[in-house]
C-alpha cells in the first residue's frame, strides 16, 4: 500500500471506530443503565444529541431524515397543542408535561443516529449482536434473581426496582424477576425482543449459540410471569417465522415451520416446572384472570377523561391526580392527545413500514421490525412501550435497523425449510 493510500485509510478507520464506539455507548445506556437513575431521560437525550453531532460532522453536516422521524416531530407538535388546549380549557399546566416533547425528539434522534451509523450490512449485524448480548446479560441477572443465591437480591434489587422488589427478597414463594429494569413486564418485553433477535440471527447464521440465547431469554421471560409479554412473544416469533418462510420458501413451508415451532414451544412449556409457567399459562383463561378484570375497572377513568376532550385530549396530565394507572397505552394516548394525536402517532409507526414493503420485502431486518410493531400494538392493550424509558429506545433502534438503515437484497441460502433445518449447523 502506498503512502498516499495509508494517509487516506487512517482517518477513515478512526471515523469508523468513532462511529462504532458511539453506537456501542448508546446501546449500553439504553439496555444496562436502570431508567430509575435520576435525570435518565435528559442523559439519554444528551447522548443522542452528541451521537448525532458526531455523525453530522462525519457526513459533512448531513443526517438521514425520513418519514418516521418526520411523523415523530409532528407528534411532538400534537403534544404541545394538547397542552395548550388543556390550559385554555382551564386545566393545570406543568413544565414536566413538556418532557413528552423531549421523548419524541429523543426517539426521532435515536432512529436517525442508528440509521446513519449502520451504513453496511455488517454494521446492522454488529448492532444486532450487541443488542442481543446486552439484553442477555439482563436475562442472566434475572435468572439469578429467581433463585437468589447468597441473598444477593436484598443487596441491589431495591435500588433497581424500588416499587417491584418485594417478590424478590426474603425467599418469596412467587418471585417475579426484573433483570436490570424496574418492572417485571418491562423486563419481559425486552427478553421477548432478545428472543426475536436471536431467532433472526439463528436463521441467518445457523449458529447454535443463538439457540442457547433463545432458551436463556425465553426462560427468563417465563420467570417474570408476564402474560402480556408472553403474548407479544408469540406474535413476534410466529409472525416472523411465517413471513420469513413465506417470502423465502413459500406458504406451505411457512405453515410447516410454524407448526414445528408451536410443537417445540408446547413441549418446552410442559417440561418446565409449574413454579415458572403457572402464572403464564393463565393467559389461556383470559376472561377469568383477575388482573384483566381489574384493568377493566381502571379503564373506566380514562374513558371519562376521553369523553371530556375526544379530539385533542387533556395533555400529558402530570399535574392531574388520577386514581388509577391507564393500564392500556391506546387509552393513554387517546386520553392525553385525543384522536388527532393517536392518528399522528399511529401513522408514525405504521406508514414507514407500509412504505418499505415494496423496497425491503425480502429484508430480514425489515420483517423483524414489522413483526415487532405488530407485537407491540398487542402489548399496548395491557401495558406501554412508547411511554416506557426502557422499552421505547430499544424499539427505536430495531426500527432503525429495519426501515432506516441501508440494506442489500440477498438470495436465500436454502430452497426449502427442510434444507434450512437439515443443513450444516455450527457453534
Amino acid at each position: 500500500m502506498t503512502a498516499a493510500a495509508l494517509k487516506m485509510a487512517a482517518p477513515a478507520a478512526w471515523r469508523y471506530r468513532g462511529r462504532a464506539w458511539t453506537l456501542a455507548a448508546v446501546l449500553f445506556l439504553i439496555t444496562m443503565v436502570p431508567s430509575t437513575l435520576p435525570h435518565y431521560p435528559t442523559i439519554l437525550f444528551g447522548s443522542v444529541v452528541l451521537g448525532l453531532a458526531f455523525c453530522a460532522c462525519e457526513n459533512k453536516g448531513r443526517l438521514p431524515f425520513s418519514l418516521f422521524p418526520a411523523f415523530l416531530l409532528l407528534f411532538a407538535l400534537c403534544v404541545f397543542i394538547s397542552e395548550v388546549w388543556c390550559m385554555l380549557s382551564g386545566g393545570t399546566f406543568s413544565f414536566v408535561d413538556l418532557s413528552e416533547m423531549l421523548r419524541a425528539f429523543c426517539y426521532a434522534g435515536l432512529f436517525m443516529l442508528f440509521s446513519a451509523g449502520c451504513r453496511e450490512e455488517k454494521d446492522r449485524e454488529r448492532v444486532t449482536r450487541g443488542l442481543i448480548g446486552l439484553l442477555s446479560v439482563s436475562s442472566f441477572v434475572a435468572v439469578t434473581q429467581f433463585f437468589n443465591p447468597f441473598h444477593l437480591n436484598e443487596r441491589y434489587v431495591p435500588y433497581i426496582a424500588p416499587t417491584q422488589y418485594l417478590s424478590l427478597i426474603n425467599n418469596h414463594s412467587k418471585p417475579r424477576v426484573v433483570g436490570l429494569t424496574p418492572n417485571p413486564n418491562v423486563f419481559a418485553f425486552l427478553a421477548a425482543v432478545a428472543v426475536g433477535l436471536s431467532f433472526l440471527m439463528l436463521l441467518r447464521s445457523r449458529r447454535l449459540r443463538y439457540a442457547a440465547l433463545i432458551l436463556l431469554n425465553g426462560i427468563a421471560l417465563l420467570m417474570s410471569s408476564s402474560r402480556s409479554a408472553f403474548i407479544m412473544l408469540i406474535f413476534l416469533v410466529v409472525f416472523f417465522a411465517v413471513f420469513y418462510c413465506w417470502v423465502n420458501f413459500g406458504i406451505i413451508d411457512a405453515l410447516l415451520f410454524c407448526g414445528v415451532l408451536v410443537a417445540v414451544g408446547t413441549v418446552l412449556l410442559m417440561l418446565l416446572p409449574q413454579s415458572i409457567t403457572g402464572r403464564i399459562l393463565e393467559v389461556f383463561q383470559f376472561g377469568s384472570v383477575k388482573s384483566m378484570q381489574e384493568r377493566y375497572i381502571h379503564w373506566q377513568e380514562s374513558f371519562r377523561y376521553i369523553h371530556q376532550s375526544p379530539l385533542l385530549g387533556i395533555g400529558p396530565g402530570t399535574a392531574v391526580d388520577f386514581q388509577y394507572a391507564a393500564d392500556n397505552e391506546w387509552l393513554l394516548l387517546m386520553r392525553q392527545y385525543g384522536a388527532v394525536g393517536v392518528l399522528v402517532w399511529t401513522s408514525a409507526m405504521v406508514l414507514p413500514v407500509i412504505n418499505g414493503v415494496g423496497r425491503r420485502f425480502r429484508d430480514d431486518y425489515f420483517m423483524m421490525a414489522a413483526c415487532l410493531m405488530a407485537g407491540s400494538f398487542v402489548y399496548m392493550y395491557v401495558s406501554a412501550f412508547y411511554h416506557n424509558n426502557d422499552i421505547g429506545p430499544v424499539v427505536m433502534v430495531i426500527l432503525a435497523l429495519g426501515i432506516g438503515a441501508p440494506f442489500v437484497k440477498t438470495a436465500p441460502q436454502y430452497r426449502s425449510v427442510s434444507g434450512l433445518l437439515l443443513g450444516k449447523w455450527t457453534l
